[in-house]
């Protein structure tokens, strides 16, 4: 695994590295699939052969199959992203989470309910880490929700980021903030 340093907070700096202690917080995996999930920088522009999944935030979580064969024309990268939660960190001891995202292409190596686990593994980690909250962008605040890229159906687009940005979190106990966005305290 590449190793590159990651400044998570003003003190401490992290590399790269695997926290799959809270693969815990995810109910249902394939049994015939090995997974991992990983602390990670950011990486920059995705390129044909790198991780099918380009991270919006500086910071992301990422699950990871370890079976999974992801990549474009040929190319394949074994262990890379099948599904993500980028962030950044913002003030008052936070985290704003950017992008819950899964590799499309990648929906058979994908746990039921993986964005709810995926969140709760989040806020478990940022607890353990020192961090006070979580907040997750909403899905009307997101730069997608009115300009996807390539979508032709738009109504079953912004029906698909209301439930991952705003519904998956409400069912984690989050609230609407007055930036309108979802916020747990942790």
């Amino acid at each position: 695994m590449r190793e590159f340093m990651v400044e998570l907070s003003f003190t401490r700096k992290y590399i790269e590295r695997d926290i799959s202690e809270y693969l815990s917080n995810f109910k249902e995996f394939s049994s015939s699939v090995s997974y991992q999930l990983t602390l990670e920088g950011k990486k920059g522009q995705r390129t044909i052969g790198d991780d099918v999944l380009y991270q919006d935030g500086k910071y992301g979580i990422a699950l990871r199959s370890l079976d999974a064969q992801n990549g474009f024309e040929g190319t394949k990268v074994v262990g890379g992203r099948i599904a993500l939660i980028s962030f950044d960190k913002i003030k008052r001891k936070g985290i704003l989470c950017l992008q819950i995202q899964s590799s499309h292409h990648l929906a058979e190596f994908l746990p039921k309910q993986w964005e709810r686990s995926l969140l709760r593994s989040t806020c478990k980690w940022a607890s353990d880490e020192g961090y006070k909250r979580v907040v997750v962008q909403s899905a009307e605040n997101n730069d997608r929700f009115t300009y996807p890229p390539g979508i032709q159906d738009l109504d079953a687009w912004q029906s698909r980021l209301k439930i991952r940005y705003n519904i998956t979190p409400m069912r984690l106990g989050f609230e609407r903030n007055s930036d309108s966005n979802f916020e747990l305290l942790i």
